[in-house]
């Protein structure tokens, strides 16, 4: 049986904890795992952070008895919500502010844990969550079997832009995994047009411009043209301890750094997100502003 695990979903590592919080998180159960939150854009919708919350607890480490549960608030309710329907306890913790001391030449103010603090129910059982939809496929290739599963609302997201039936690019993955381990985040040519991608290289004469997205608030580099046919697919994924190959996104398609605009923008990605998207676009039907 696997211990009893605190798992620590918020962005602080629980090595960096005070004293005082270890020592009650040890209280709650055997162990304490950091389980990394995913990032949350701001142009991340509804329907994105349900996908993240799904890919999130397809990671829960065995054993999991309580959750301290952190970061953005609508990811973390949606998180909240699948934990406890799991059986899991969450936690958020309760501080107290510890005086002042000076960061630089401003007043820094500094809190102190004082003990844990359970989510409320709402005065109701929660809802029983619907557990992500797992597409499976047995794949014969000609060094091996490959058994993979993909998680199904991603799918269904992306699955108007392929071009080939996805019984074949389940197929080609297959063949291009087979014999790796680990987590797997690549960029794999086909041979022939696998699918239709909104991100281009744009050449002179292009209808190219900075514009606002429906939606969003950020610009984007837009061109006006429709998506493209790319040999090229994006994939997500990795290997379980079943020897399943889990498929948590994958798309037609090359991988590219965040948008020069995002906030989320680190410094050190700048000069390559200025370089990558001068050259490139996203597609769209007509001039947006």
């Amino acid at each position: 049986m696997a211990p009893t695990t605190f798992v620590n979903l918020t962005a602080l590592p629980w090595q960096t904890w005070s004293e005082e919080k270890k020592t009650a998180a040890r209280a709650l159960a055997e162990r304490v795992v950091d389980l990394k939150v995913p990032h949350v854009s701001h142009e991340h919708d509804t329907q994105d952070l349900e996908a993240l919350a799904d890919l999130t607890m397809s990671r829960l480490p065995a054993g999991a008895a309580v959750a301290l549960v952190g970061g953005d608030w609508v990811l973390t309710a949606m998180l909240v919500e699948r934990l406890r329907a799991r059986g899991v306890r969450c936690v958020a913790p309760a501080t107290r502010q510890g005086g002042t001391r000076r960061r630089g030449d401003a007043p820094h103010s500094r809190s102190e844990f004082v003990r844990f603090r359970d989510y409320p129910s709402g005065g109701a059982t929660p809802a029983p969550v619907v557990p992500p939809s797992w597409v499976e496929h047995t794949v014969v290739v000609s060094d091996g079997t490959v058994r993979l599963k993909i998680n199904a609302r991603h799918h269904e997201a992306h699955a108007d832009a392929f071009l080939l039936p996805f019984e074949q690019v389940v197929r080609f993955v297959a063949q291009n995994i087979i014999g790796t381990t680990g987590p797997i985040h690549r960029v794999i040519s086909c041979a022939e047009s696998i699918g239709l991608s909104g991100l281009i290289r744009i050449k002179p004469g292009d209808a190219a411009f900075w514009g606002r997205r429906p939606g969003r608030q950020t610009v984007s580099h837009l061109v006006v043209a429709p998506p493209q046919p790319t040999h090229e697919l994006c994939l997500w994924g990795a290997w379980e301890a079943d020897g399943v190959f889990r498929i948590d996104t994958i798309y037609p398609g090359g991988a590219a750094p965040r948008e020069i605009h995002d906030p989320d923008l680190p410094t050190d990605q700048v000069d390559a997100s200025i370089e990558f998207w001068s050259r490139h676009a996203l597609c769209c039907s007509s001039r947006t502003t």
